[in-house]
């Protein structure tokens, strides 16, 4: 089993992500969060959907192919998340910079890690591998979004009670 694969990530947003192979250049899936951006898309070998559980987006069902295949829980600060995997098992997501976008997503030696546009892969097998690392966009992204449209609504909030002030 090889121990270690990288991958590049490009985009022109944070809302929608190509995903490339290192060494040959050959494209390995595109994420893609619609405009409410309460929902995404991860489009590689197979079709995973990330639907939401509840009103708030918070929780999310993932979908491989039209099949359940786990959910996941992003933490109130959207810092943080777990994700439950049924046959991979739990992973545990952390943002490593709201600002520069590097994050891992790890169970043991099990990990994906970003760091800039380099994703690498840790001890993943090749199924496994498209799974864990669409979870992983898909949380990144969501919390970028989330923090995005946050920051926007203090700032209207804060311009109001300026104006009538």
């Amino acid at each position: 089993m090889e121990s270690r694969r990288q991958y590049i990530v490009k985009g022109n947003s944070q809302f929608s992500q190509k995903i490339r192979t290192l060494v040959h250049n050959k494209k390995v899936g595109e994420l893609k969060l619609p405009f409410p951006m309460n929902s995404g898309f991860f489009k590689g070998a197979d079709l995973y959907a990330f639907l939401p559980i509840d009103g708030v987006g918070s929780s999310f069902r993932v979908f491989k192919s039209g099949k359940s295949v786990g959910y996941l829980h992003i933490h109130a600060y959207r810092n943080l998340a777990q994700v439950n995997l049924v046959e991979e098992g739990p992973y545990q997501f952390s943002l490593d910079g709201i600002l520069n976008g590097n994050w891992v997503i790890r169970q043991g030696k099990k990990s994906i890690e970003k760091s800039g546009n380099q994703l690498s892969t840790y001890f993943l097998e090749g199924n496994e591998i498209e799974l864990v690392m669409a979870c992983g966009l898909f949380i990144a992204a969501k919390a970028k979004a989330d923090i995005l449209l946050m920051t926007l609504g203090i700032g209207l909030f804060l311009s109001l009670i300026f104006l009538f002030w």
